[in-house]
């Protein structure tokens, strides 16, 4: 993830929906959006085929 652009901007989104559904308990919330990030993220990885992908960087 740390190499594709627009993640983190993605999780403070995703953080924040959690955050505002489970506002008793921010801890959880919070860990569970990160774990939700990176779950997504592993499953769109098994999903590309070779040269595919968004917005990537790579320094050659």
């Amino acid at each position: 993830m740390s190499q594709i652009t627009i993640t983190g901007c993605m999780l403070s989104g995703i953080m924040t929906a959690f955050l505002a559904a489970n506002n008793d308990n921010k801890l959880e919330a919070a860990a569970t959006a990160i774990c939700v990030m990176g779950l997504a993220g592993e499953i769109g990885y098994h999903h590309l085929n070779e040269g595919e992908g968004n917005a990537r960087y790579e320094w050659r």
